[in-house]
């Protein structure tokens, strides 16, 4: 959680440096903004023991909300992150075998519903369709045997939480968490993939 507690105080910093602007400001419009967070696989499946160590996301999303009346706000989201999560696996298969897979980068695009409490804070959450790439290792460790490396892709989806902070008219910093699924057959491995993130934002709102 060591990458959590980095992505935490990187929030509180830009929340305590940032001055308050005009409290005036609304969620509708265009958006860009850059991402960094913690990031683990949460691997399960095939009949061995699994692992998974944290690591770094990192990357950028960009958007439109539109802020109905009463405070609701709706929107869609693009986003591209990269990291060097990894996860591994004892017998996915077989007895012997071997898996090991690292994420490289990640494309989410999704829907946002919402609701302002005031000017400046938001609540949402998210849901949307995620495309994972990756790096993976098999070894079957049987006799005459070699270690396959491949890289591929698996389709998923991805549900979050979040709080965005408007800081007047234009920029704003937000907090994230995220749920991602990639499905239970990696190239007919008996493996099952999910992936907890929570990030931290900054961005800005034309």
């Amino acid at each position: 959680m060591r990458y959590f507690s980095i992505a935490s105080a990187a929030f509180a910093s830009v929340m305590l440096a940032t001055p308050a602007l005009a409290q005036d400001g609304s969620f509708t419009g265009f958006h860009a903004e850059a991402l960094i967070g913690w990031d683990n696989f949460s691997p399960g499946g095939g009949d061995g023991s699994r692992d998974s160590k944290d690591n770094i996301v990192y990357g950028g999303a960009v958007g439109y909300d539109f802020e109905l009346q009463g405070g609701f706000v709706l929107g869609v989201d693009a986003e591209l992150t990269g990291s060097d999560v990894s996860a591994e696996w004892l017998h996915p298969s077989t007895p012997t075998d071997y898996l090991y897979l690292r994420a490289t980068r990640d494309i989410y695009v999704g829907v946002k519903a919402g609701y302002a409490f005031n000017p400046q804070w938001l609540g949402y959450a998210k849901l949307g369709y995620s495309n994972l790439n990756f790096d993976a290792t098999y070894d079957a460790r049987m006799p005459g045997s070699s270690p396959i490396q491949f890289d591929d892709k698996n389709d998923g989806f991805r549900a979050g939480v979040g709080l965005e902070y408007l800081f007047g008219d234009g920029p704003y910093a937000k907090v994230e968490y995220r749920y991602s699924h990639y499905g239970q057959n990696i190239r007919n491995l008996d493996v099952d993939l999910d992936r907890n993130q929570i990030l931290v934002g900054v961005g800005y709102r034309f």
